[in-house]
């Protein structure tokens, strides 16, 4: 093998279709993003990381109201973050919603 050996590499053009969709999907999701819980929180991420299907069952069941978002708001956190604990593979409320929302993310990228 030489010196000036010649490779040919190929598919530079789909991965500039992929990297263009990428960036127009980035461009929609630019800004503050609001998001409902159905939404961050879909089947899937519940079945992985809960043993409920929904995100509403999940609070009710742990005795929590999030009838309103002001009931939502008046939840203890620490309360929150015992039950999250105790019925998740998180440790934390905070920790559930981070993950929530780098899985949604990324769905939304189209990765």
């Amino acid at each position: 093998m030489s010196k000036n050996s010649n490779y040919k590499v190929t598919g530079f053009k789909d991965m500039s279709k992929k990297l263009n969709t990428l960036s127009k999907n980035a461009d929609k999701m630019s800004g503050e993003q609001s998001v409902d819980f159905d939404t961050l929180f879909p089947l899937s991420f519940m079945e992985t990381h809960t043993d409920k299907n929904e995100i509403y069952s999940f609070f009710t069941d742990g005795g929590f109201d999030v009838s309103s978002t002001e009931s939502f708001e008046k939840i203890d956190d620490d309360e929150l973050d015992v039950y999250v604990k105790e019925n998740t593979d998180f440790s934390t409320w905070h920790d559930m919603k981070v993950t929530a929302a780098e899985e949604y993310t990324l769905k939304m990228l189209g990765l």
